[in-house]
């Protein structure tokens, strides 16, 4: 299974704008950056992390306000966008004047262990090159495909501390 994303953060890409297909790749999470040449896709860089690196994932979405007004349409701010070990945390929008729309804007994010040992996130949009449908269903083929795979043991120290964190706050967290 493959899905179609732009990135927010967490990849150095050589275009920022280009289109990402992310895809499981064996052993592997796998994001090729595509860029249009002759009206077809052409990988121009490709990135891979192995699935025993990955502490978690998510799909999920955010509510965003538009303000309108008569000569263009402003978008509120992405007050914060956080996903740590400890789980996920999104910030609110905001935006003023008077007339107001909510546009749901769908997001997709890994949480993985660097080879230096370090926490990172990557973020994804899915607005304007997929749909939330195929990101939901990409999000539970990529937590099937973890579930047979044996973290590293820092990992699996990560995961143990979301799991104990969440039962100790009494919370739910979806991944």
């Amino acid at each position: 299974m493959k899905a179609l994303f732009k990135i927010v953060d967490g990849l150095d890409l050589k275009n920022p704008y280009a289109q990402l297909r992310a895809s499981i790749d064996g052993e592997f999470f796998k994001v090729e950056e595509r860029e249009f040449k002759v009206f077809r896709p052409v990988t121009t860089a490709s990135y891979k992390i192995h699935l025993k690196n990955i502490i978690a994932n998510i799909s999920t979405n955010e509510h965003e306000l538009i303000e309108q007004n008569k000569s263009a349409i402003g978008r509120g701010v992405v007050g914060g966008l956080i996903f740590g070990p400890a789980g996920i945390i999104l910030g609110g929008l905001s935006g003023v004047g008077t007339k107001k729309s909510v546009k749901k804007r769908q997001y997709f994010i890994v949480s993985y262990l660097s080879s230096d040992g370090e926490i990172c996130n990557i973020t994804f949009l899915t607005d304007s090159v997929s749909d939330p449908v195929t990101t939901k269903l990409f999000n539970k083929h990529m937590i099937k495909k973890l579930a047979r795979v044996k973290p590293v043991p820092e990992v699996e120290e990560l995961q143990a501390k979301i799991k104990q964190e969440e039962k100790e706050e009494n919370t739910e967290t979806i991944l």
